[in-house]
């Protein structure tokens, strides 16, 4: 059964938990900020079940849909110009966006091979932008195929021992030694339902807007500054540091949106003259400098 998820933390953990192993965990190396764990305590840390299968049956589909044009190919120049763009304050060489995107084509290739040959194909969705556009282009990409699809949909909440609720913002959230408890969530994909999902891709293709968001469960083209209003409304009166305040950001609103384009928007910001900079901070560190409203 060939895996499928949307992120790179989930991948890595999903490659984890196909055939995962307490024991090993525990025998790994350790480091720890403050008092040591006991024995029980780790044990009860990496406490799992292993959710069968090859590590290599694992793939990551699309990279961040929710962002840039989708016209072209998912690995074209169009893709690769809105990843760049997306994280444009960081230091990516060439070479690191060319392995990247034969990292994407290799997984795309595989997910293809196990979609044309009819095998079992299980996608691991969860309620952000990212993850509902890769879902979608799944559909789309699976739409004249016959092949048996599933999907594990991840509930915002999760009741655990003694009345303990925890509330999940995406997959990679999950420890990998605890995905197991999740495949009773396990449901099939109707050909109607794939058919609908890619038809409304298709839509979103030929609107090709800058953003992709969710509203209401429904995905819908969006323009680039939709999420503004959440810095705007949430700037201090005094000058903070971007990496606290997009870490705040991402604390309050578990909504999908990476930090990068947070990062991305408050720059844009800054060069339209809405926020002023304080400080600079590290060249190398663009998250370390500080910023406020700019007066008047």
């Amino acid at each position: 059964m060939l895996e499928v998820v949307f992120g790179e933390s989930i991948k890595g953990s999903m490659k984890m938990a196909k055939n995962y192993d307490m024991e090993n965990m525990l025998n790994g190396a350790f480091a720890f900020s403050g008092r040591k764990p006991s024995e029980a305590e780790l044990r009860k840390m990496y406490e799992g079940k292993p959710i069968g299968g090859k590590s290599s049956e694992v793939v990551m589909l699309g990279h961040n849909l929710d962002i840039g044009s989708i016209k072209g190919d998912v690995d074209g120049r169009e893709r690769q110009r809105a990843c760049a763009e997306a994280f444009g304050h960081f230091e990516f060489t060439e070479a690191d966006m060319e392995h990247f995107f034969n990292m994407q084509r290799s997984d795309f290739n595989q997910f293809m091979k196990a979609a044309e040959a009819g095998e079992t194909i299980r996608i691991w969705k969860d309620s952000t932008p990212n993850a509902m556009c890769g879902f979608y282009y799944a559909c789309y990409l699976t739409r004249e195929l016959v092949c048996d699809i599933r999907v594990v949909e991840l509930p915002r909440f999760e009741k655990r021992e003694k009345d303990i609720i925890v509330e999940h913002a995406n997959w990679g959230e999950v420890a990998p030694g605890q995905l197991y408890k999740f495949l009773s969530n396990e449901s099939v994909v109707e050909p109607y339902e794939k058919m609908a999902m890619a038809r409304r891709w298709m839509e979103l293709m030929e609107e090709d807007a800058p953003l992709r968001a969710l509203l209401s469960g429904c995905l819908v083209s969006v323009a680039e500054d939709f999420y503004d209003s959440i810095i705007i409304q949430n700037l201090p009166e005094k000058p903070i540091k971007m990496a606290r305040f997009i870490g705040n950001l991402l604390g309050h609103y578990p909504i999908g949106i990476g930090d990068s384009w947070y990062a991305r928007r408050i720059f844009k910001m800054i060069d339209d003259g809405r926020l002023k900079v304080v400080d600079w901070g590290e060249a190398d560190h663009p998250y370390s400098l500080t910023f406020k409203r700019r007066e008047g």
